[in-house]
């Protein structure tokens, strides 16, 4: 499969979410060896540093300098360009750090950790008040799966928006190895599960 992400999350201002999704990619690096990623990144200021997260052989950095707003209006508005059409290729899925749909050809995740910005819009930041709050259900409708990081966040999405529980998947969020103590199991096992990569 051609996996494609969006990974400006972590581009500079590494925010929560930014923090999941790099080591997100940095444990399926470790254990998936058989499919193509597409990391997309795009900034008018800032080049994504390709140090931040392993790129294996079949993995490949796509780095436009193009405008974020302008990144952010045209996919959320038209769905234009495509993904595909940026990477050149096909991509059989793609997978958002938001809950926005990545425009593509292909099958789609978005990842929601929370309703944070529907509960307290006051305190959201502008992407997610002009765009999330407004395309949030038509999203989670049109997605083919859904990632969360909590129990709560799962149930919360399937009684606002009337989701079928199957299509949500809740990843729990794993203790990064530099605090522990033991030799306890890091969240690789969450990311098979949530990818259904074979163990």
């Amino acid at each position: 499969m051609r996996i494609g992400f969006d990974i400006r999350p972590f581009l500079r201002r590494e925010t929560g979410v930014g923090v999941y999704f790099r080591n997100l990619l940095a444990e399926l690096a470790k254990i998936d060896a058989e499919n193509e990623y597409v990391l997309f990144s795009a900034s008018w200021k800032d080049r994504f540093p390709a140090d931040r997260i392993p790129l294996p052989e079949k993995w490949r950095l796509i780095d436009k300098k193009w405008p974020v707003r302008a990144v952010d209006g045209l996919w959320s508005r038209l769905r234009w360009p495509t993904l595909d059409r940026i990477a050149g290729t096909r991509l059989d899925l793609t997978h958002s750090p938001t809950p926005l749909l990545l425009p593509t050809r292909g099958r789609t995740i978005v990842t929601v950790c929370d309703l944070f910005f529907l509960d307290f819009p006051g305190q959201a930041d502008k992407q997610a008040r002009t765009h999330f709050r407004k395309r949030i259900a038509a999203a989670l409708r049109d997605a083919d799966a859904i990632v969360t990081i909590s129990e709560y966040t799962k149930n919360e999405l399937r009684e606002r928006f009337g989701l079928d529980p199957a299509k949500i998947t809740a990843t729990l969020l794993g203790l990064n190895p530099v605090f522990r103590s033991d030799p306890a199991p890091t969240e690789i096992e969450a990311v098979r599960r949530a990818f259904a990569l074979p163990a």
